[in-house]
């Protein structure tokens, strides 16, 4: 249930960012039919309901972010794409506490959070249907006149009821005038299945109900609904109707929405504004109607596609410290029990999911108190009663499959680039991770040549003699820039290199890099070559 109320709060703050963007394109479309501010809806409704989405260059929506495991995390965050609304809701979210037990603060909030969110949902819930109910039962005494159309004394209003089913109610008392575009509208409405759309749009905002956005998203649909149907009976029954159409959605209103998902209201909701786009509706010309369809399909792809993904340097592999040796989270879920007796151990601490662990039984994703067990050669981690298996982190690969004969080159050079940064670069940074990007290899006289981009992933600490006396300084001096320098010195970098490799026949590696700054030219190197060396390393060469 956690992950599912996380989920669902993803969910509503991405479509949020939808809904204001649809309420700003609806003034800039206010001469536009308003069919196409009807459809904007349907983008909503997407982020509202689908929990993903493919990514595109066009997207307007920030990477929304909020960790699955976030009750788990040693400093939970979220991303919600606003800096400041991070900065203010991380602030306030309590850390993990090294507890021998796995329940710790956040959960706690989290669990609170469930509770009230199931809540509110049922209640709303359980009063539309008991609204819907109590209608029901007063149509029971509505005469039937042909097809799905009754009528019914006391009826203020036209309206359309049911979702698999739907009748349409007209009152007792309707002339025979307005008779034929009132029930046009309504079959309009049947036809276009919006008594299904705004049944779900309902339920959709009872389940997002905490969001403050999702409420005036609902009753805006239903206004930008109703402006389309009108405007769909002027085009159909001509503009001779617009006076007596107008007059009746002025006698018709009921000053009130009826409440609940299905019954749409011919008289439901701002009568004005419905009295006043009939009056002023044009049928718009076949080329503003082709260049306002390409704009809607535009707007529509960039609100439901995410955002081309980027690296997040601050998210490294979910991973386990058992016996000296890192076990990586493979997300796959054991269907076998572990006994009690393959149990060794219990995750006992955990640094930022940014790290990599370096003591016994310690995560970078939290979960203190978590149970951890031998399975195979491998690991299971009891996560949400849960087993999941681990893998044993492979360092250099070369080793590992050195019994092996289809090890390919990649494996080679990854291994090989891999071991070369460590020994160059772990004694001044913290490093994170090792990337390999844009990889071209060919055969050359016989010898593997490889090019590629390569990218370390590290973090600054005491160790770096280049970075932190600047630092030092600042704090001494007092300087109210101290804190801003230091934070952003403890945040990941990056290293990019543009390398190339050759393999010989014996599987040898040459590393060079490219020294022009047009154009290529290689220089056999080593990465020790791109350490800064200090004064008095400089005079001991």
């Amino acid at each position: 249930m956690d992950r599912l109320f996380l989920q669902i709060i993803s969910m509503s703050v991405t479509a949020t960012y939808v809904i204001i963007f649809v309420i700003a394109t609806r003034l800039l479309l206010k001469k536009f039919p308003k069919i196409f501010s009807y459809v904007l809806w349907f983008a909503v409704l997407f982020r509202l309901i689908i929990p993903f989405s493919f990514e595109s260059v066009l997207s307007l929506i920030p990477d929304v972010h909020i960790p699955q495991d976030i009750a788990y995390l040693p400093k939970p965050e979220i991303n919600s794409g606003i800096a400041v609304v991070d900065s203010a809701v991380n602030s306030v979210l309590p850390s993990t506490v090294n507890l021998p037990v796995s329940v710790n603060p956040m959960q706690v909030w989290l669990a609170i959070g469930v509770i009230i969110w199931v809540i509110g949902m049922c209640l709303l819930l359980i009063y539309s249907v008991f609204t819907s109910v109590k209608l029901y039962r007063n149509l029971r005494y509505a005469k039937h006149m042909e097809d799905n159309i009754y009528t019914m004394d006391g009826l203020k209003t036209p309206f359309v009821f049911g979702v698999i089913n739907p009748k349409i109610y007209l009152p007792a008392n309707l002339s025979e005038n307005e008779k034929p575009y009132i029930l046009l509208h309504e079959q309009i409405h049947i036809k276009r299945f919006d008594h299904i759309v705004k049944a779900v749009f309902f339920l959709v905002t009872c389940i997002h109900w905490f969001n403050p956005f999702v409420w005036p998203a609902f009753y805006l649909l239903g206004e930008d609904m109703e402006l389309s149907c009108d405007e769909r009976v002027v085009k159909e029954m001509g503009s001779t109707i617009k006076k007596e159409y107008s007059s009746s959605l002025l006698a018709m209103s009921t000053g009130r929405k009826i409440v609940g998902g299905c019954p749409i209201s011919f008289g439901e909701n701002n009568t004005k504004g419905r009295i006043k786009n009939v009056l002023n509706y044009k049928k718009p010309a076949l080329w503003f109607l082709v260049v306002a369809v390409i704009i809607i399909i535009v707007i529509i792809a960039a609100l439901i596609t995410n955002p081309k993904s980027v690296l997040n340097l601050n998210d490294l592999r979910p991973m386990l410290m058992v016996n000296g040796e890192l076990y990586l989270d493979t997300g796959k879920q054991l269907s076998v029990e572990i006994d009690e007796s393959e149990i060794i151990g219990e995750i006992k601490s955990s640094v930022y999911g940014s790290e990599k662990p370096v003591e016994e039984g310690q995560t970078n994703f939290g979960l203190i108190g978590a149970k951890y067990a031998h399975f195979e050669n491998n690991i299971a981690v009891l996560i949400n009663n849960e087993w999941v298996l681990f893998e044993k982190e492979v360092n250099n690969a070369m080793e590992a499959n050195s019994e092996e004969t289809n090890i390919t080159n990649y494996e080679r050079i990854s291994a090989y680039m891999e071991e070369e940064c460590r020994k160059a670069f772990s004694p001044y940074y913290d490093l994170l991770d090792f990337i390999i990007t844009d990889y071209q290899e060919e055969v050359v006289n016989g010898n593997i040549e490889a090019v590629f981009i390569y990218t370390l992933i590290h973090k600054n600490y005491d160790r770096d003699p280049d970075t932190v006396e600047y630092i030092k300084e600042a704090k001494e001096r007092g300087s109210e820039n101290y804190q801003q320098m230091y934070d952003e010195y403890l945040q990941p970098k990056e290293m990019n290199f543009h390398l190339k490799t050759v393999t010989d026949e014996n599987g040898e590696i040459t590393l060079y890099s490219n020294i022009s700054p047009v154009g290529i030219q290689w220089e056999e190197t080593e990465m020790t070559d791109y350490i800064i060396k200090q004064p008095e390393e400089i005079l001991e060469n």
